[in-house]
């Protein structure tokens, strides 16, 4: 997959940013966990070139049995990569990600800091809205959840011409009503949203205005390119 310049650009930043947060000298670790090789694996080259396969399990392993907010808060620009890079990894959803950077008390962090990670997250949202494979819907979680600019990422996923937003919107739409049919408040990655912005993106998705975008992607890509969205449309 290709990323746009936005996101290229805006991971770079993030690598500048964070340069001079410290690596780790050690990692405090669960007994379960082998502290010195995970150490070892994620430090002995530099930030950018550390392997996926040692990223990975530490992105989902940080700041619970792994290491501690400061520890995370230096590899953060690799687990942001990762997370455009190969989503695989169930540390690098935007969702975790998230609750990670709660758990680190991202808060304290410096405003450029905060800023940078907020600008990946809205660069990957829009690139996922172009020609990813990755759901829209999980990075605009994402934003709500370190309380990103969601308002002006849902406008732009409606002004969206591209396939992927189309199939991306219907999908949405499924699984929020198959959330519901379930008895559940939300599909995953939205039940942890604070209410007031889960209802405005439950208002949003379910509106008319999504059912008349739903109906002029159909007919722009037709029923076999865009074949989520009578399913869709049905459930609005």
């Amino acid at each position: 997959m290709r990323h746009s310049p936005e996101l290229i650009e805006a991971l770079e930043v993030a690598y500048r940013i964070f340069a001079d947060v410290a690596a780790p000298r050690m990692l405090e670790a669960s007994p379960l966990r082998d502290a010195s090789a995970i150490h070892r694996a994620l430090t002995s080259g530099q930030l950018a070139a550390i392997a996926n396969a040692d990223i990975g399990p530490y992105a989902g392993w940080a700041v619970t049995t792994v290491g501690t907010g400061k520890d995370y808060q230096y590899f953060l620009p690799r687990i942001l990569e990762l997370a455009v890079s190969d989503s695989s990894w169930m540390g690098v959803s935007p969702a975790v990600i998230a609750s990670r950077l709660e758990m680190a008390d991202w808060r304290t962090w410096p405003e450029s800091q905060q800023a940078a990670v907020k600008a990946v997250f809205a660069a990957a949202f829009s690139w996922t809205l172009a020609n990813s494979t990755q759901d829209p819907d999980a990075w605009l979680a994402g934003i709500a959840l370190i309380g990103g600019a969601t308002e002006e990422a849902r406008q732009k996923w409606r002004e969206s011409e591209s396939l992927t937003a189309a199939q991306g919107l219907a999908s949405f739409v499924i699984a929020w009503r198959s959330a519901e049919q379930d008895g559940e408040l939300a599909p995953p990655y939205w039940t942890d949203v604070p209410y007031p912005e889960r209802s405005q993106t439950r208002g949003w998705l379910l509106s008319e205005e999504s059912s008349a975008k739903l109906r002029q992607s159909l007919s722009t890509f037709g029923p076999e390119e865009a074949w989520l969205i009578p399913q869709a449309l049905d459930l609005l």
